[in-house]
């Protein structure tokens, strides 16, 4: 069986496929890619770090120390309408979250112990991507109260909220923030213990 003519078509696509590898070569050469910092590297030491919610296609600050104070000082008004009688069990404090609007302006406490400290993020609060960079909103004054080289910005981000976080996340860059990022799962509640220890590390 002569084989020349298979070996003719086997020679014709090779050759195409090296063409085609050679023009993707050469364009590529015109594309600039940012890839910032490298992934978890230490922030600047002794900056503070400032965590921010991307959920809902939404960005706001998420106000840990605030969060854990308001939590305890309505645990203790609780524990004093019951004469000091300490709570059962830990769906007893929920029931307590459940019938107080406990929390900050953006998050809602439902849950909290010695431990860690369980909120929610309230319905549509937060700026959008497309008003971010606009002056006068409170993410964008707050980025001006803050130092570059004494805070550094941590993003928690929900899956639909990858645009609003690109977006303040190039902001941030923008003003000479540095800033680190973890995934987070869409419509789930965030916890955190007493010290805060969300995310540790610039990228």
């Amino acid at each position: 069986m002569n084989l020349d003519p298979f070996l003719d078509v086997m020679t014709n696509v090779v050759g195409i496929l090296v063409l085609i590898a050679v023009i993707v070569a050469v364009q590529a050469r015109n594309i600039d890619v940012v890839l910032g910092r490298p992934v978890l590297q230490d922030p600047p030491t002794g900056a503070a770090r400032h965590v921010v919610h991307c959920a809902g296609k939404r960005v706001s600050f998420l106000e840990l120390p605030r969060l854990r104070d308001v939590a305890w000082k309505a645990l203790a008004e609780e524990s004093a309408s019951r004469e000091g009688r300490a709570f059962a069990s830990g769906q007893e404090v929920r029931e307590v979250f459940a019938l107080r609007d406990v929390g900050t302006e953006t998050h809602r406490i439902v849950y909290a112990d010695e431990g860690v400290t369980d909120c929610r993020l309230r319905v549509s609060v937060g700026e959008t991507s497309a008003v971010l960079n606009l002056e006068g909103l409170a993410f964008r004054q707050r980025l001006a109260a803050f130092d570059p080289e004494q805070d550094w910005l941590f993003f928690l981000v929900e899956e639909s909220s990858f645009g609003a976080c690109r977006s303040a996340r190039e902001l941030a860059r923008k003003l000479g923030f540095d800033v680190g990022w973890y995934p987070h799962q869409d419509g789930a509640r965030l916890s955190f213990t007493p010290d805060g220890e969300i995310g540790a590390k610039i990228q």
